[in-house]
């Protein structure tokens, strides 16, 4: 697998970077005001509260504002610097470490953040795709999301069914973690709840296209339309979303590059605001979760370790 992700991730590079003529990227580069850099990581740190603000809720209370945020730095630095998605752990031990809930309750909080998040990239594609009539692979997605909705909702109106599948296990203690897990997702499982976290993650997501529409037509820019700023947003979150390294890079720029082309943005100008925007979501998050992980009471051995015991 870690072959495959640097094979994956040499191609991006390649695709990035190939017929680049660095003298003129330099040239793009250095027109970009400061200032205006610096608005622009402004602005995306205001989707860490948004996000925070989204954690808080799927905890119900169980977590205040501040540890929610905490939460999702640590894991945003842990994703950036370290492979296998190691700061959905990290974020999962910090709000069980700093607030009244179980290690299940927040493994289900975790679950139903991501959850959201590929309901709110499956929105963002299929409005993408009836736009410019391209096809960016939302059937798959939409079918893994039909398959998880319906799983959902047998769990909450047929719950023998799921004791009775758990209970077939041959390890009491899968059985016992498992049958935690059902007990928090159902009790999660409620109209308004859902509702009210797929409200705030559609807000989110709007302020992270915001963002993304800022940088590309206020810092880089360029001339586009809402639609145009969409399309290049769900690229990149594909890019992100690909497992590939640490923080994606490579495949966030091979992303934004391929869908900036296809709105026929040259590729210097393209590949520079890709670097510009992942520089100014990557530095900040990393800098400032890794602050508030050596204050807490985490270390990475530790996340290891209770990976390992806990599951």
């Amino acid at each position: 697998m870690l072959v495959l992700r640097l094979v994956l991730v040499g191609l991006c590079l390649v695709y990035a970077l190939k017929n680049i003529d660095l003298q003129a990227f330099r040239e793009i580069v250095s027109r970009y005001k400061p200032w205006k850099i610096a608005a622009l990581a402004g602005l995306y740190a205001l989707t860490y509260l948004t996000a925070a603000w989204r954690l808080r809720a799927i905890a119900r209370g169980r977590a205040g504002f501040r540890t929610a945020l905490e939460a999702h730095l640590i894991g945003q630095a842990l994703n950036n610097v370290l492979p296998a998605k190691t700061g959905e752990f990290g974020k999962l031990l910090h709000l069980t470490n700093r607030s009244r809930m179980t290690f299940h309750t927040g493994l289900t909080i975790v679950f139903w953040e991501r959850f959201f998040d590929l309901n709110s990239l499956l929105i963002c594609m299929m409005l993408a795709m009836t736009v410019f009539h391209v096809h960016l692979g939302g059937t798959g997605l939409l079918a893994l999301l039909v398959v998880l909705w319906a799983m959902l909702v047998q769990l909450k109106l047929r719950p023998e069914l799921a004791h009775w599948l758990v209970n077939k296990l041959p390890s009491a203690k899968l059985r016992r973690f498992l049958g935690e897990i059902h007990f928090s997702i159902r009790r999660d499982m409620s109209p308004r709840f859902l509702v009210t976290i797929m409200g705030l993650s559609l807000a989110h997501w709007c302020l992270a296209v915001f963002a993304m529409g800022v940088g590309l037509n206020w810092v880089a820019g360029f001339p586009l339309a809402t639609r145009a700023i969409l399309f290049v947003f769900v690229c990149a979150a594909l890019g992100f979303a690909v497992p590939s390294t640490p923080g994606s890079f490579g495949v966030f720029e091979a992303a934004m590059v391929a869908g900036l082309g296809f709105l026929e943005i040259p590729k210097a100008e393209a590949l520079a605001i890709a670097l510009i925007i992942h520089a100014v979501t990557y530095i900040p998050q990393t800098v400032f979760g890794s602050l508030v992980l050596m204050k807490s009471d985490l270390s990475l051995r530790k996340i290891r370790q209770s990976a390992e015991t806990q599951v």
